[in-house]
């Protein structure tokens, strides 16, 4: 079957853009692009070189896209994503996109003491002021996150987790195939929001870890929250579809594979 649809994945060559080059790249009516300053390949997807920074090539990168898909933040340098977007919104716009769908975060509105949260929300207001049809998919953190924030709470003998610290984590899976399944559809300007299926404290995370695990270690709670985590502390709010395996089934699929 001919490929009818071409869709640009910009940053298709990271874990989320990868997952949803890879589910467009399963249909035979669509040509998916992985779009990176390399213009490497994403599995059997091809890639396609850009730099959304500087704009360059960005115009060909995009030429006859039907649809493209925001995954390309940079946390090392979030000062700049802005600024990419705007190009990006450029290059949609001259090459007539129907649909920009855009990777999003669950409450960032609450959490602007975050540079990186603040920026995520910038871009949101560019692509809505653009007049560029687009979609916003905001999702909940992934389970990879908690894993990263256990880690940093892991004093060598026990798990010293901040409390409150609530968060309703989502596996990366389902959220890809829903910004490849959007990217199929018509701009909706906003999407539902999606998050994992249970809402949890993190120090139930972090016993479900050690019983998964096999861990000896003890989990402590403490109300005194480091400043990196307390971004996080008021994103789990609002109405959002619930989505995929639960932490725990996910960390045993994990411990399996």
């Amino acid at each position: 079957m001919a490929a009818s649809r071409r869709i640009v994945i910009a940053g298709g060559t990271g874990a989320l853009g990868g997952l949803s080059a890879d589910f467009l790249a399963k249909r035979g009516d669509v040509e998916a692009l992985a779009l990176s300053r390399s213009g490497n390949a994403a599995g059997d997807v091809h890639g396609v070189a850009a730099d959304l920074l500087s704009g360059e090539n960005l115009d060909n990168a995009l030429a006859g896209a039907d649809a493209v898909i925001w995954c390309a933040h940079d946390r090392a340098a979030h000062e700049n994503d802005a600024k990419a977007m705007r190009n990006l919104l450029a290059a949609c716009a001259k090459a007539g996109v129907q649909n920009l769908v855009y990777a999003g975060i669950v409450g960032i509105e609450t959490s602007l003491v975050s540079p990186y949260y603040a920026g995520k929300l910038r871009e949101e207001q560019v692509i809505e002021a653009s007049g560029v049809p687009h979609t916003i998919l905001r999702a909940a953190q992934f389970h990879d996150l908690v894993l990263t924030v256990l880690q940093a709470c892991d004093d060598g003998s026990r798990y010293l987790v901040p409390h409150p610290l609530k968060l309703r984590p989502v596996a990366i899976g389902p959220v890809a195939q829903q910004l490849a399944d959007l990217a199929l559809q018509p701009p909706l300007g906003r999407a539902p929001d999606i998050a994992g299926p249970e809402d949890r404290e993190l120090a139930d995370f972090a016993r479900i870890f050690c019983r998964v695990t096999g861990s000896a270690k003890s989990v402590f709670e403490t109300s005194e929250i480091p400043s990196r985590w307390a971004s996080l502390q008021t994103l789990t709010h609002g109405p959002a579809e619930r989505a995929g395996p639960t932490f725990e089934k996910w960390l045993r699929q994990r411990q399996e594979d």
